[in-house]
């Protein structure tokens, strides 16, 4: 299987997210599996493209119902906390939340 992750800015132009939007459906298309995490702007442009032509995907959240899913893949693993507290620079600063988006964020590059 093929996975591509859609990711980015929440705060992106809209030419950029219509250009994701297209760019996921494409992907879709061709049999690849969107990763992604629910979050808005880029994450939901590429999540509405895959659905576009009912791609596959995996949402990953970092909490159930995060931002109105209703994805399975709610609670990230005890690894990818474990990336977290290796790979950012201070995770004994990040709140409990902080450091589940974080978490979300490793499943979303990892599965």
């Amino acid at each position: 299987m093929k996975y591509y992750t859609g990711i980015g800015s929440r705060s992106a132009p809209i030419h950029i997210l219509v250009r994701l939007e297209r760019f996921a459906e494409k992907l879709a298309k061709l049999g690849w599996t969107l990763r992604s995490g629910g979050a808005d702007g880029a994450d939901s442009a590429c999540e509405s493209g895959c659905d576009k032509y009912n791609g596959h995907k995996e949402i990953f959240l970092p909490w159930p119902n995060f931002n109105g899913h209703s994805s399975s893949l709610n609670t990230p693993m005890k690894e990818a906390f474990e990336y977290v507290d290796h790979f950012h620079p201070r995770p004994d600063k990040l709140s409990k939340g902080a450091k589940k988006l974080h978490a979300r964020n490793a499943h979303q590059i990892l599965g």
